[in-house]
C-alpha cells in the first residue's frame, strides 16, 4: 500500500516520522490533523505541559531523561517504514 500514490498520504500519517513536538486543539480540531505546536497564541499551554510530561518522566525514571540510550528513537519505533 505504501507504494499506492492514492494511499501515500494516509500511510504517511499513520506510519511516518513525527516532529519533535505535537500539540493539538481539540475544541477546534477533535480529530488531531493540524499541529499547533509552533504557533505563538499556543506557547503558554506547550509549556505548561512541557513541564508536566518532564515532572512525569523523571518521576518515572524514563530513560529519556535519564541519560540513557534514547531507544525510542531508533527503529522500529521511530523513521521510515522499510
Amino acid at each position: 500500500v505504501r507504494n499506492d500514490k492514492a494511499m501515500r498520504r494516509y500511510v504517511d500519517y499513520a506510519f511516518g516520522r513525527r516532529p519533535a513536538e505535537e500539540l493539538y486543539d481539540l475544541k477546534t480540531d477533535p480529530h488531531q490533523m493540524r499541529n499547533v505546536a509552533n504557533q505563538p497564541q499556543y506557547q503558554i499551554a506547550k509549556t505548561k505541559l512541557s513541564v508536566r510530561l518532564n515532572s512525569i518522566l523523571e518521576t518515572t525514571g524514563d530513560p529519556r531523561v535519564r541519560g540513557k540510550e534514547p531507544v525510542f528513537e531508533r527503529f522500529p519505533f521511530a523513521g521510515p517504514p522499510k
